[in-house]
């Protein structure tokens, strides 16, 4: 594992969750409690920092139904880099039969909330949805590594990517190719659009040549329709989702 001594995480005061954090300890990252204005954690390697607002189980419903969340999302896409983090089942919680069946979907919810944050600020809120701390833990290992490949290696990669989406441990992150991870993390997040299965997300992916960009944010009505199994209804979550 590579020492990575450059970088710090700063630890809301407030965040009470116990997670020990063995993984960032041992690769020499520096952890600092410290009360933060914005963000439950923040990633900094003194040049670039990531603010990273977790939730947990039923408390990003709960914050959506008192405006915490999109007062949260309007101030994170005031920064460079930030993520809005759900640890827990996005599927099976109790609030979510209070919703309609369209919307019994975290991922939805929050790319509507963030989309609407971003008529307010300048930057798009990344979205992660991991089962447990341990992944949460992972993801942060990784954005941490960037940064330090950043300040070292003077690289312009981007602090947030899909790669987030598909940690679930140390071993996940080396047993497929790169190439084939990033399909599969893609197929998910298309497939996360309504209306939008296994089939229909890889004939849009492969039309595009995976350029996801162009499909969630460039590509016209006419253009996504074009695609085998894809209809206008399909074309009008993408765009109230993504734009």
């Amino acid at each position: 594992m590579n020492r990575l001594d450059t970088i710090t995480l700063y630890i809301d005061t407030r965040e009470k969750n116990p997670h020990p954090y063995l993984t960032l300890r041992g690769a020499g990252i520096n952890i600092v409690k410290q009360q933060l204005e914005l963000g439950d954690y923040l990633l900094t390697n003194g040049e670039k920092t990531v603010y990273v607002e977790l939730k947990i189980e039923n408390d990003i419903l709960s914050s959506m139904y008192d405006n915490r969340l999109s007062a949260q999302l309007t101030k994170l896409s005031m920064k460079e880099y930030s993520m809005l983090v759900h640890v827990g089942d996005m599927f099976t919680s109790n609030m979510m039969t209070y919703l309609p069946t369209n919307l019994q979907n975290i991922q939805t919810l929050v790319s509507i909330a963030t989309s609407i944050a971003l008529k307010k600020g300048e930057n798009r809120v990344g979205f992660v949805q991991y089962e447990n701390m341990d992944q949460f833990e992972m993801g942060l290992y990784y954005i941490a590594k960037k940064l330090h490949n950043d300040l070292t290696k003077g690289g312009n990669e981007m602090i947030y990517d899909e790669n987030l989406l598909d940690i679930k441990s140390v071993e996940k992150i080396y047993e497929v190719s790169e190439e084939d991870r990033i399909k599969k993390i893609k197929t998910s997040i298309i497939m996360r659009i309504p209306r939008i299965g296994y089939k229909t997300a890889l004939n849009l992916l492969e039309h595009f040549n995976y350029d996801m960009k162009t499909i969630l944010y460039e590509a016209e009505s006419k253009d996504i329709t074009a695609v085998k199994g894809v209809g206008k209804k399909t074309f009008e979550w993408i765009e109230k989702i993504y734009r």
